[in-house]
């Protein structure tokens, strides 16, 4: 009905729902005339956003491909949707797993008028869900320096917890416990560079890294360019 209604309101773009085997495809066709990189992604914002919202939880996106080029700076578009991110592909589409259309509506008639209060701005921000396990451990990690971050057994404890337990209820929300501590890294690099002056081998130790190297390539395949690449491109933005 989102990929109907989008269809009838926009002349230009429209959105396909395709299953291939185990995956579910959302693809989002053009004409042939390559678009701006920033109107492939607002759709995809809010056709994620809601969808999110729908289910009341974040639906882990395997791979996501955009037709336009990439940008100078792509680390937005990998923490918005996804590490796996391709760009001047032949089609623009988001991949996820095909269980996820199973899922039951969350939301009802009576929370859709609040949701439309606030719109579209609850649509255009990242999907969190702030009770979720995930967003449990996530504060308890940001509370802690990353050499002082527990390994899953003793989480576990904290938490009351079996690590069985602890391990199925993240792999439910798309994620494990070493992709959130790499991801929580990565946004905690993001932020040093953003709002600090430390040099590249001071915030690789903050984000618990003993060898610069290492950080180098860590934050290369997070954002897809090298520190002091990202810093100067924000130092010009």
């Amino acid at each position: 009905r989102m990929l109907k209604f989008l269809r009838a309101v926009l002349d230009d773009i429209h959105g396909e729902l395709r299953c291939e085997g185990e995956h579910a495809l959302i693809v989002l066709h053009d004409d042939g005339r390559t678009r701006r990189l920033f109107a492939y992604g607002t759709w995809f914002i809010l056709v994620h956003g809601l969808a999110c919202w729908l289910a009341r939880r974040r639906i882990p996106l395997i791979e996501m491909r955009f037709r336009a080029s990439a940008p100078t700076d792509d680390s937005d578009y990998r923490m918005r949707f996804c590490e796996d991110v391709t760009f001047s592909a032949e089609e623009t589409l988001i991949r996820f797993d095909r269980s996820f259309l199973d899922l039951k509506l969350s939301e009802t008639e009576a929370s859709l008028r609040a949701f439309l209060q606030n719109a579209p701005a609850n649509i255009l921000v990242k999907y969190r869900n702030e009770s979720s396990t995930t967003a449990l451990v996530r504060r308890r990690l940001r509370n802690q320096i990353p050499d002082d971050w527990p390994d899953l057994d003793e989480l576990s404890r904290l938490m009351n917890l079996s690590a069985a337990t602890l391990q199925r209820r993240l792999l439910a929300e798309g994620t494990n416990y070493r992709q959130l501590k790499d991801e929580l890294r990565r946004d905690i690099a993001i932020e040093l560079f953003s709002n600090s002056t430390l040099t590249v081998a001071e915030v690789a130790a903050r984000t618990g890294f003993q060898e610069t190297s290492a950080f180098h390539r860590a934050f290369r395949k997070w954002t897809g360019a090298s520190p002091g690449m990202y810093r100067q491109g924000k130092a010009s933005s």
